[in-house]
């Protein structure tokens, strides 16, 4: 999964949680932003999230074979993406290996 959809020619767009995972990171000017991409067969991780301390949720999204997630975690902005096992996570925070 990547941050646009390739329609098999020029045409692409961004999900939604995609653009509003980047507009907090400009609006809050967040200098760092780390990915992690893993699969997991794990059907999904948004229901996982209600139940976290902390976690506060900004958008979510889901269709069939895919959610997505903008939330607040111990000061870092965190976009979660999963479409068909394969996970994209970003994480924006002041500096690396800190919110």
């Amino acid at each position: 999964m990547r941050d646009e959809v390739d329609l098999g020619f020029e045409l692409k767009f961004e999900t939604l949680c995609t653009a509003a995972f980047m507009h907090q990171v400009v609006e809050e000017a967040r200098p760092w932003v780390g990915l992690s991409e893993w699969t997991s067969d794990t059907a999904t991780f948004l229901d996982r999230l209600d139940g976290i301390d902390g976690v506060e949720s900004l958008v979510k999204k889901r269709e069939e074979g895919f959610e997505e997630s903008v939330f607040y975690l111990t000061g870092c902005i965190v976009l979660l993406q999963v479409w068909r096992g394969q996970v994209v996570l970003r994480v924006a925070g002041d500096r690396k290996g800190r919110g």
